[in-house]
């Protein structure tokens, strides 16, 4: 089954590639819409998500057309080259990471699976020339996985498994790699800091500050989205100053997620379960502060 799968995808992605890419994305958003009415659990949960974040939920079906839309993106990676990517994305503020590379010698690249994470991964090690790294796991389907894996690899970048842990993340740094995390989904409350995340406490990962202070890389978030002319762009903001305040640190990293995720609202992951009602019965009194403050901008 896994053999099947695999050519499968590869098949997917020749015939995807081989259509005018408009024709391509416009049959993906058929299939997402499709699979909006085929799924009615994961539509349910995206609009639960979409409520809690103080969003229209009616902006469900956007997410599931961006779905399938960026489905046949991510297939139609496997076949293309990433220089001809590159030509047809606008990219911003791209010297913060020079800049903070040159300091620095290791950068740790923060975003959010938001707008097509997988190409900017590879626009990054083509326009950087460094060596990346982005933190991951397999996917429990061996056949999708291998395929995924040899997109990647085209792509110019490896995954490094999260299971390995933080000493190999460091590892990573302290060779002079950069490092990419994606730290939007949920953590496990005894293993995470809480956060305001869109008006509610959610526990997120603080190994950022861990892995910058220990390993002497700079913080650079960074962010993908399509604009509302149909523009793909690329957002790199300053380098995140570091004080040493792991909660603080956090919290700004979460804020300039939500910031990018209501400039691309549809483009976000909403099928993941962020807010989960039972991580609040282990509030501790660090996530009774981030209640307080989710209160106090009157957001609760």
């Amino acid at each position: 089954m896994d053999t099947v799968v695999y050519y499968s995808l590869r098949s997917l992605a020749r015939l995807f590639y081989l259509f005018p890419e408009s024709w391509s994305l416009r049959l993906g958003e058929l299939l997402g819409f499709l699979a909006g009415r085929l799924v009615p659990k994961r539509m349910a949960l995206c609009r639960a998500n979409l409520r809690r974040a103080g969003l229209d939920e009616a902006l469900s079906g956007a997410v599931f057309r961006f779905l399938g839309r960026n489905l046949v993106a991510i297939l139609r990676l496997a076949c293309s080259d990433p220089g001809r990517d590159a030509d047809k994305v606008i990219v911003e503020g791209f010297e913060s990471y020079l800049a903070a590379r040159k300091r620095c010698g290791r950068v740790i690249l923060i975003t959010a699976h938001l707008g097509n994470w997988e190409k900017l991964a590879r626009l990054q090690r083509l326009r950087s020339g460094h060596p990346l790294q982005v933190v991951g796991r397999s996917l429990d389907q061996r056949g999708a996985d291998r395929f995924l894996r040899e997109l990647r690899q085209r792509g110019g970048f490896t995954v490094l498994e999260k299971s390995r842990g933080v000493r190999a993340m460091l590892k990573v740094l302290r060779q002079g790699n950069d490092l990419g995390l994606l730290i939007d989904q949920r953590v496990a409350p005894h293993m995470g800091i809480w956060v305001p995340f869109f008006g509610a406490p959610v526990s997120a990962v603080p190994v950022v500050s861990l892995l910058a202070k220990a390993s002497g890389a700079a913080i650079v978030p960074v962010f993908t989205g399509i604009d509302a002319a149909g523009q793909e762009r690329i957002h790199y903001l300053p380098e995140l100053v570091q004080t040493g305040d792991e909660v603080a640190e956090t919290e700004e990293l979460n804020r300039l997620i939500e910031t990018y995720i209501r400039r691309y609202p549809e483009q976000w992951f909403w099928l993941h379960n962020r807010w989960r009602e039972k991580d609040l019965d282990q509030l501790d009194s660090k996530g009774r502060r981030a209640v307080e403050a989710c209160a106090a901008e009157g957001v609760e």
